[in-house]
């Protein structure tokens, strides 16, 4: 079936494949916020191309089956309100920029997961969007998207291929930086006082085999670009104002960034801006420069790997920075 049946444009559909802590939810706002560029739907990540062919990520129904059975004025604040992850009025369940109905909802939360309703959801979506609002894409901002495995990817790009003008983005942290953020998180959320002093130690005696597949940037970064029209965002330098690069990939002007936690760098005492509890809960502890040369020593073959395949790495990766 062809994508331009039902109307006369592509829908365009913009993949992001993470990595995670590393400022994926102020990108999304960035992007659907700020600048009206893409919408995602009901929230920033539905973790649906991830359940394809396989088990689904239990707690993503869950919050899917929630939300829908909770009533609109209760769900939505006023935009003057602090707002926590993802609960921006113009991304939930019961955004005004949604107009698919009960029953799509339900199908969409409901197994088996298929390509095929992937791609019905997203025209949809698509289809709402160009009558009642200025979005000129729709959006998947699941972090899972970066390590999806490449057979995947291989066997639903024909499917995306033919509904959508489809288009990936990547964005990456120092990988230092970005693995401490996740094992903070981790250690906290855990409640792994009773066992370490710290999250630098909860790291640091797992460090043999902490090379996650989150850490391997060019390896899941070359496997996207195989199949799509791939683009690398540095954090950092992004949120330095460097934003024309990414603004040329997407043919479309980026005006104005949301605030990030991340960047500038200053661990513990980083501002808590609301709608990114999920940056700012994550990030209390400072890391020594110690600690930061050991993790950077186990991490050195990431760096080349960055270098190799662009030339030079970004200025602040691989240095000891709190501003």
């Amino acid at each position: 079936m062809s994508k331009n049946r039902y109307s006369s444009k592509t829908p365009r559909l913009l993949i992001s494949a993470g990595t995670g802590w590393s400022a994926t939810t102020p990108l999304l706002y960035t992007l659907t916020i700020s600048n009206k560029y893409c919408h995602p739907g009901y929230w920033k990540e539905s973790e649906y191309l991830s359940s394809i062919d396989g088990p689904a990520h239990q707690k993503y129904l869950d919050k899917y089956k929630e939300e829908n059975s909770t009533a609109e004025k209760d769900r939505i604040r006023n935009e003057g309100e602090a707002i926590s992850w993802n609960k921006h009025p113009d991304i939930s369940v019961h955004s005004k920029y949604i107009t698919l109905s009960k029953q799509d909802k339900i199908n969409w939360m409901t197994p088996p997961f298929t390509i095929q309703k992937y791609c019905h959801f997203y025209r949809n979506h698509w289809l709402g969007l160009q009558e009642h609002s200025e979005y000129q894409a729709v959006a998947d901002f699941s972090n899972a998207n970066f390590s999806l495995p490449e057979e995947k990817i291989k066997k639903v790009k024909p499917f995306i291929d033919e509904w959508f003008d489809a288009k990936v983005i990547m964005i990456f942290r120092d990988p230092v930086r970005r693995l401490f953020s996740e094992f903070q998180a981790r250690y906290y959320k855990s409640h792994f006082g009773r066992v370490y002093p710290n999250a630098m130690s909860y790291l640091t005696a797992d460090l043999e085999r902490i090379i996650s597949e989150d850490c391997k940037y060019i390896e899941h970064y070359k496997k996207w670009k195989k199949y799509f029209p791939t683009h690398p965002i540095v954090m950092e330098e992004f949120w330095e104002g460097e934003t024309e690069n990414l603004s040329n990939f997407l043919d479309f002007k980026i005006n104005e960034i949301w605030n990030n936690c991340y960047w500038p760098e200053c661990g513990k005492d980083a501002p808590e801006y609301e709608g990114l509890s999920d940056q700012y809960e994550s990030d209390r502890e400072n890391m020594t420069p110690q600690f930061y040369k050991k993790v950077k020593d186990k991490l050195l073959p990431q760096y080349e790997a960055w270098y190799n395949e662009f030339g030079s790495l970004p200025k602040t990766w691989g240095k000891h920075i709190y501003l």
